[in-house]
């Protein structure tokens, strides 16, 4: 049986959909510029308004998990190490709980290091600013398991 996901998004807060331990969706981010400027929902003269946030529908399958989060996770964590860590998860019988944890303590520990690759740091290179290592930013992370 086939079921949709469905799911309004702004800026760059997202998810990405796993099946088999391997990211077959991401969210699309929404930003202006290649500067990380992000849309940002607000009560000031340059915010966007909700009118500004993706109606987005996307097949789901029972097994598949959802991870959403902010930035946060996402510039620092790529989707190869997120595959790792929920892999490892399913082995030890993880519930979404422990997995969002081990997702945010990863993130935060990323977001420190000076010396690694992270996500932001790449694309920031590909766009022509010197960055290294990982991005301290907000990291909020929800691990979802699509049951039937």
């Amino acid at each position: 049986m086939f079921q949709s996901l469905h799911a309004v998004n702004i800026g760059d807060s997202g998810f990405r959909i796993y099946r088999g331990q391997k990211c077959i969706y991401r969210s699309p981010v929404q930003q202006r510029g290649i500067n990380n400027c992000p849309y940002q929902l607000g009560n000031g003269a340059k915010s966007d308004s909700p009118s500004s946030a993706e109606v987005l529908e996307v097949p789901i399958e029972v097994g598949d998990i959802v991870v959403a989060g902010t930035d946060g996770i996402f510039d620092n964590i790529f989707d190869s190490e997120i595959e790792e860590q929920l892999k490892k998860g399913i082995e030890y019988g993880l519930g979404a709980h422990d997995l969002a944890c081990n997702l945010a303590d990863l993130a935060l520990y990323n977001s420190f290091d000076r010396y690694s690759l992270s996500p932001y740091g790449l694309k920031a290179q590909q766009s022509g600013i010197k960055h290294q290592g990982g991005k301290i930013d907000d990291i909020t992370v929800i691990v979802s398991y699509i049951v039937s």
